[in-house]
């Protein structure tokens, strides 16, 4: 019984491993440990569904299916200029203290009218880990929508300034 204290193990695929160490984690507070980046968004996979199902849903109650701005989702610059250098980070949990957080950061790009990028994403070590879902919108009741309980500093998280002198509120970026 002297290993018991030892026994670490993958969330998802369930494989045991030597060392604490080995294990990835995406999530502040809780034990859910990974083998792999793969195990780790096989294992969130359905939250990941879920997430674009509700914006789906959002879209459809609000008549925002069709937004220009969609195309700049999933652009590499951007998704870290939204991670790194937020306007807004919003906290949300539920009764048994599961987190997400939005990352909100408006953006102008040439030649488009300026949008908003979403980003919901986990945190673990006061960092974005893992993203669970993007959108980009114009539309400020969709905006709200992904605002959260609780509106946190941006100093509570950390986040970087890789991207250089970022204006509040503006940023433009050339996407290739």
């Amino acid at each position: 019984m002297s290993d018991i204290d030892k026994i670490y193990y993958c969330n998802h695929c369930k494989n045991f491993l030597g060392e604490l160490e080995e294990l990835l984690f995406v999530e502040e507070g809780t034990s859910k440990g990974f083998c792999s980046e793969d195990c780790i968004e096989k294992f969130y996979q359905h939250l990941v569904d879920h997430f674009e199902n509700l914006d789906k849903e959002y879209r459809k109650e609000l008549g925002l299916s069709e937004e220009s701005c969609l195309k700049f989702v999933g652009k590499p610059k951007l998704m870290e200029m939204v991670l790194s250098s937020p306007n807004e980070i919003w906290h949300t949990s539920n009764e048994i203290q599961e987190e997400y957080f939005s990352f909100i950061r408006k953006v102008t790009q040439k030649g488009e009218d300026p949008f908003y990028l979403i980003i919901i994403c986990l945190i673990y070590d006061n960092k974005p880990s893992f993203i669970l879902s993007a959108t980009a919108t114009r539309d400020n009741a969709l905006i709200d929508k992904y605002r959260g309980e609780k509106k946190l500093d941006n100093n509570m998280v950390s986040t970087g300034e890789e991207l250089g002198d970022v204006e509040e509120g503006f940023q433009t970026v050339e996407i290739e």
